[in-house]
């Protein structure tokens, strides 16, 4: 494994010369480039234009990726269908920078190992998307060097996780994500009397932990409602105990022993032969994934919400099928 060079040296084994802080630096059009003290450790299972702009903001860090030895042990990343060979991607962004060094580090041992040459070299920081497997691996080096760098008098390279998206993960899976403020906002009369009447739902609910109520609204009249409950009887948390206890908020939703409110009125629908296309929907809280998709596919034009997140891609769901997402301010709330 090459050594990192040391800040204005250039590298033996590279051939490139060390620069500065890249911040400031533009990326050449003809993809030459010198490095810097820095670098970007990355799992890239295919190469699209979020990791082309994240390692474009950073034109002179060496670029590290994560091989064979990390995919093969860690079983959600053995699950990417779309994941290619890690050495394919090393090809295709030394074809991008050809004289950009690009690194396969195959196992925590060899990443340590090179992390403690750049210290040694006075590197400055080692950039990692906010991905729950770099924390993991951050954790694991400052404990796996620490000892070690002390011993020699050496600082560890700065360890910046960057904010940015590039695939799901389980953190971002069920990260609660806050819905924007372009949203249309109701203050309508009509508006609010069918989010009373969802509320009165919702007040049914003997769910200790979240009570949900939704309408669904054909030509200005309510066509079914309902609340989150259990089944197959109302009471079955106080019965057996709720499965949804040993989970947090947001996490793994669909062990739960509950019908959520928005499926609760679907389902009426259906058993009365009422048609939900073009129908109105009005519910306490924001729905779930799992709802979201129940919602965008059962032809339901226009959903009504007072409070509450989106988990995964349920805005992003809704929204590409013409759902028209509505906040509304109801009084006193």
């Amino acid at each position: 494994m090459a050594k990192p060079a040391k800040q204005g040296e250039v590298g033996a084994e590279t051939g490139v010369t060390v620069g500065t802080d890249p911040t400031s630096e533009t990326e050449p059009v003809d993809g030459s480039v010198t490095t810097g003290s820095q670098a970007i450790l990355a799992y890239v299972p295919v190469l699209h234009q979020g990791y082309v702009q994240l390692f474009e903001q950073y034109p002179r860090a060496e670029i590290w990726l994560l091989g064979r030895g990390f995919t093969q042990r860690w079983r959600p990343l053995q699950k990417d269908i779309r994941a290619v060979a890690p050495e394919k991607v090393q090809a295709a962004l030394e074809g991008i920078w050809p004289r950009r060094p690009v690194r396969l580090v195959e196992d925590e041992t060899a990443l340590g190992e090179l992390m403690a040459e750049a210290a040694a070299a006075g590197w400055e920081r080692l950039i990692m998307p906010n991905e729950e497997i770099m924390t993991e691996l951050a954790a694991q080096l400052k404990m796996q060097l620490k000892e070690r760098l002390s011993t020699a008098h050496l600082d560890l390279p700065k360890i910046e996780l960057k904010s940015i998206f590039l695939r799901w993960d389980r953190a971002r899976s069920s990260a609660e994500q806050q819905l924007e403020d372009d949203l249309a906002v109701s203050t309508a009369p009509i508006d609010r009397k069918f989010m009373r009447s969802a509320r009165r739902q919702a007040e049914l609910s003997s769910d200790w932990w979240r009570q949900v109520g939704a309408v669904l609204v054909k030509d200005g009249q309510i066509i079914a409602q309902d609340h989150n409950h259990h089944l197959p009887s109302e009471h079955q948390p106080y019965i057996e105990g709720d499965p949804r206890a040993d989970f947090s908020r947001g996490q793994e939703i669909d062990k739960t022993t509950a019908q959520h409110a928005e499926a609760g009125v679907i389902s009426q629908a259906a058993r009365a032969g009422e048609s939900t296309a073009g129908t109105d929907l009005y519910v306490t809280t924001f729905p779930c994934p799992v709802c979201a998709k129940l919602v965008a596919e059962s032809g339901i034009k226009r959903l009504f919400f007072a409070e509450g997140y989106t988990l995964l891609d349920g805005r992003r769901v809704l929204e590409s099928q013409g759902v028209e997402l509505v906040r509304v301010e109801v009084l006193g709330s």
